[in-house]
């Protein structure tokens, strides 16, 4: 409410220099490391009027680059394809805003969560005019002459600097390698065969006796009946006189073969353990648990937890 010369301001901040110019009215804050920090700017005219703000500085390193979750929003994307045992990954990035980027790198590596050691490592430098409309790049493993293996990930990030002068980086994304849907593991030994006939010669077994069991029943109930007809002749004798009979010329009865034994059905062994996943079921897949060990969920719906030996558990 008075003249602007009459008017006396103060500024302070927990960290940094901060200093405000009364002439031009300018403050100006310097700060050498990135955080947030407090401001507070205090001001007071001759008539004892006063006033205190106080307002936060974010100080960046760097501006980020944010990962899209939907394929539209954020400021780049990325695809991961053939993340399969065996295999080397593709790697597709887009960006998605309107940022004027140049230098810009796709820096991945390879690395193995069980021993902690990354193998592979791979800088690929993108056009800002192909980051427009995606880039693919393969990271080749050479580290081995067998691809991706067990507990394997990859993990990604960009950099790149922006014509406003600041440099940008994202944050690292990382993808783990799973077993390729439909696929068996390894192949198939001789003890896996024997294993699959005696399954078959098992069912085999299974099948006649269940005839052999019906077989009894049918003649449990035959002896039955005739059992329950003489039962019933007998007493009808004890009342009536019956006419001599002449077993000379009578037919000899055929008295029904007895049931042949039943064996009971014995139950397949459970297996609770494996050596290696060869032995698992076909068809399942592999998945990261919550405490970061791998799970192959098999197609019969049984869980197994493999262990350091590379052996199996099954735990459900």
């Amino acid at each position: 409410d008075n003249d602007d010369a009459e008017i006396w301001a103060t500024v302070t901040s927990n960290d940094g220099m901060v200093q405000y110019n009364p002439i031009s009215g300018m403050l100006t804050a310097t700060y050498t490391t990135a955080g947030q920090y407090m401001i507070q700017l205090s001001a007071s005219d001759s008539d004892g009027d006063s006033g205190q703000w106080s307002f936060m500085v974010n100080v960046v390193d760097n501006m980020p680059l944010v990962w899209s979750n939907d394929g539209s929003n954020g400021d780049i994307d990325v695809a991961v394809s053939n993340m399969y045992f065996g295999m080397e990954p593709s790697i597709f990035v887009i960006q998605l805003s309107d940022t004027q980027l140049t230098d810009i790198s796709a820096e991945w590596a390879i690395c193995n969560s069980q021993n902690g050691i990354c193998s592979d490592f791979g800088i690929v430098s993108i056009d800002s005019n192909t980051f427009q409309t995606g880039q693919t790049f393969v990271a080749q493993v050479t580290s081995t002459d067998n691809g991706l293996a067990n507990f394997d990930y990859i993990k990604i990030h960009i950099t790149a600097v922006g014509t406003d002068g600041f440099d940008y980086e994202s944050d690292q994304v990382q993808f783990d390698a799973i077993q390729e849907p439909g696929s068996t593991p390894g192949e198939e030994t001789d003890g896996e065969t024997d294993n699959e006939q005696t399954g078959d010669s098992e069912e085999t077994q299974t099948g006649g006796m269940s005839t052999m069991v019906i077989g009894g029943i049918v003649g449990l109930v035959l002896l039955l009946v005739i059992a329950g007809v003489l039962a019933t002749m007998l007493l009808r004798g004890g009342r009536d006189e019956l006419p001599a009979t002449d077993w000379g010329t009578e037919v000899a009865f055929a008295a029904p073969a007895a049931a042949p034994p039943v064996a009971a059905p014995v139950a397949a062994p459970v297996v609770n353990a494996v050596p290696d996943y060869t032995h698992l079921s076909p068809g399942g897949q592999y998945v990261t648990g919550h405490a970061g060990e791998t799970v192959y969920l098999s197609s019969d719906g049984t869980a197994w937890t493999m262990q350091a030996d590379s052996s199996f558990i099954r735990t459900s």
